[in-house]
């Protein structure tokens, strides 16, 4: 399958209509449609509410070059630690049962609110040099940095210089979702910014300095899912209109 054609399974591109890209994918079963009221105690159990460390935890679940990983990318600074710590507990400690990880995370999202301009600018420097098969984590990251305190234009300017990130489409691995991330960051601008002309300008910003007009037409998908004539006027002005 051509790079092409993959994103073209993500989003009918503008000109004929602009899909909304889930940026989340589950597959519900029909038992998991049904509304169940869970016992109690069956979520976190008070036996599970252990004293693991950090490096209990790398152990146990094999995260130790994954923490290196991280270590290496993100600054030796309180806030840059807690977002290595964040990034490599990830998925585990967002996950409800996991109870140890959930804790540790947990405290190291409230270091992060401490101090968040310097948060989000450990986490730009941490970017850079992020490994791109962490693209979860990279998704993940950018959604907290849409929580912080910071000045609108901070996060605006970083928000689309992740929308104007090159990125990579990984033709043999359909699991390999990098090339969202763009798509990840626009929505987040748009809850941080629900003003329609600062929210255009934005995008115009963002998508003059995309290098990959297929990119660029995957981020204005998720513009339209919000303001199709807006979109679409961008679109046709920046020649991202689909021929």
């Amino acid at each position: 399958m051509t790079r092409r054609n993959q994103l073209l399974r993500v989003a009918k591109t503008l000109g004929l209509s602009l899909l909304p890209i889930l940026l989340v994918c589950a597959v519900r079963t029909s038992a998991q449609d049904k509304p169940t009221v869970p016992q109690r105690g069956a979520v976190i159990d008070s036996a599970r509410r252990t004293t693991e460390t950090y490096s209990e935890i790398l152990a146990k679940r094999r995260l130790t070059q994954k923490d290196g990983d991280m270590q290496e990318a993100f600054p030796r600074t309180p806030m840059g630690t807690a977002l290595a710590r964040i990034a490599t507990l990830y998925p585990y400690g967002v996950r409800q049962d996991n109870v140890p990880e959930a804790r540790l995370m947990s405290q190291d999202l409230a270091v992060l609110h401490t101090a968040p301009v310097q948060a989000l600018a450990d986490l730009r420097i941490g970017f850079r040099t992020l490994l791109e098969k962490y693209w979860a984590e990279r998704q993940f990251l950018i959604q907290i940095a849409g929580r912080l305190a910071v000045p609108r234009e901070t996060i605006v300017d970083f928000l689309t210089a992740e929308m104007s990130r090159p990125v990579k489409v990984s033709a043999g691995d359909a699991a390999d979702l990098a090339y969202l991330s763009p798509a990840a960051a626009a929505d987040v601008l748009m809850a941080v910014v629900p003003e329609p002309d600062q929210r255009d300008a934005a995008f115009r910003r963002a998508l003059k300095a995309q290098p990959d007009g297929d990119v660029g037409r995957l981020v204005l998908s998720r513009y339209e899912a919000v303001d199709a004539l807006h979109a679409r006027s961008l679109a046709a002005q920046l020649d991202l209109l689909q021929r």
